[in-house]
């Protein structure tokens, strides 16, 4: 993975994270660590993020980023239980379920193996 580059999208960076983790790629990967250092760093104020850094939040988008930070970190890492706060407060707002929100349940509520 010398030379990667992420696309600078949250969702899309979510998607690359869980597709190495579920191939073999270890944690301590340098593509792993830039990618959970960059989702860490664009993570907005409310915990969720944009599709571009600085965006407003979206939770279609950040599901993904969740997602990937939970399996490249842990479902208690701080950013990530920031981000499955915001998605708790979003759904209760907006009275909806989503398969995405399905999928971020689903991988935030269940330990890693």
């Amino acid at each position: 993975m010398a030379g990667a580059r992420f696309a600078g999208r949250a969702d899309v960076t979510g998607m690359v994270l869980a597709a190495l983790l579920r191939s073999g790629t270890p944690q301590t990967d340098s593509a792993v660590v830039r990618a959970v250092a960059w989702l860490k760093t664009t993570q907005n104020s409310d915990g969720y993020w944009g599709s571009q850094a600085g965006a407003a939040s979206n939770p279609y988008v950040s599901t993904y980023a969740a997602v990937g930070l939970a399996l490249a970190t842990s479902p208690t890492d701080t950013a990530v239980t920031r981000a499955k706060a915001y998605y708790d407060g979003w759904r209760t707002y907006n009275r909806v379920s989503c398969a995405t929100g399905f999928l971020m349940m689903r991988t935030l509520n269940r330990p890693m193996v």
